[in-house]
């Protein structure tokens, strides 16, 4: 009997201990099984995160500006508006347009900035920005931009559209730098802080055609300029000077030069394939002041005067080879 007994405790004993043993090896089990989907969780977490951090560097914006344009005179020799506004239609005295529609992305990722902005209008799409811009890590002073960019020149040239107060640059802006852009690339220098924190400088080489535009010519066009930002307690001052050396081609052996109450031709063989001196010099000041109770003042002033090449029939900066002679022309605005 006690031997009965024995042998059943000990049964008892060892069923129990499979019972654990198998209760331990389950909750093992699961608990494995929660730590790889928490696991998963986290490695989904991390890609989800990093995605994110990706788009916060993208920046996708733009704007439209409609115009409704109105004019008691159409059908002359000369059409109205033949700047950036664009010429009105024969037997047109008044039209709507789609001035400006922009759409823009730009990735900064701290020391490396990509840009890219269309114009979309009725009459076609436009490359307006297309460039990568990089500073250097240690100072980060020192920066390279290279592509279509705004040709550091002047204020009102790189003053968007956006924000400008009228629909259109002034005219001699137009003429000098149609299309504000250009291609090629240029150095800056940027302090952050420090004694010349106030101090910007520009330098780049350009093709010299404007943004959509094709190089013609073997000639290059460097393009300097120099802003220094002076704030105090309640107004602030910003100055700027700025350079531009360059040539355009001349197809002909002609070049008409200023002389006596015109123009005097030069005919010289030599002239066909000479480069024309195209140069320009020009300084701007803003002035902001927070007027008490009112808000803010802004008063800016710019002026460019140099040497400009052009044709017979117009002074605009050509965006591809002039086939009839060239005239060196002084000027001002």
């Amino acid at each position: 009997m006690m031997l009965v007994l024995c042998c059943a405790m000990n049964l008892r004993t060892f069923s129990q201990e499979i019972a654990e043993d198998t209760t331990t090896v389950g909750i093992r089990e699961h608990v494995e099984e929660v730590r790889g989907v928490v696991e998963g969780l986290q490695e989904s977490s991390t890609e989800v995160r990093n995605v994110l951090d990706v788009l916060r560097k993208i920046k996708v914006s733009g704007y439209i500006q409609a115009q409704y344009r109105l004019t008691d005179i159409f059908n002359q020799p000369q059409s109205i508006g033949q700047f950036s506004g664009g010429a009105f239609p024969a037997n047109v005295k008044h039209q709507f347009q789609l001035r400006r529609g922009r759409l823009k992305v730009n990735y900064d990722n701290d020391l490396t900035q990509a840009v890219f902005e269309i114009d979309i209008v009725p009459s076609g799409v436009t490359v307006r920005d297309v460039y990568l811009s990089i500073t250097e890590p240690w100072k980060r002073t020192f920066g390279l931009q290279a592509g279509v960019f705004y040709r550091p020149f002047g204020y009102e040239t790189s003053f968007s559209s956006g924000s400008r107060e009228s629909p259109e640059q002034s005219r001699v802006v137009q003429t000098l730098l149609p299309g504000e852009r250009d291609l090629g690339a240029k150095l800056f220098y940027a302090p952050q802080d420090g004694p010349l924190s106030f101090l910007r400088a520009d330098v780049g080489v350009f093709n010299g055609t404007g943004p959509n535009a094709n190089e013609f010519d073997n000639f290059k066009d460097i393009i300097a300029q120099v802003t220094m930002q002076f704030p105090f307690d309640d107004f602030e001052i910003d100055l700027g000077v700025s350079g531009y050396f360059g040539k355009v081609r001349n197809n002909t052996s002609d070049i008409f030069v200023r002389g006596g109450n015109g123009f005097v031709r030069s005919l010289d063989t030599n002239n066909a394939g000479s480069g024309v001196t195209r140069q320009y010099l020009g300084g701007d000041v803003q002035f902001y002041y927070d007027v008490p109770s009112v808000g803010g003042l802004i008063v800016r002033a710019e002026y460019i005067a140099g040497v400009q090449p052009g044709t017979s029939a117009t002074t605009v900066s050509p965006s591809a080879q002039p086939t009839t002679a060239l005239y060196k022309r002084d000027f001002a605005g």
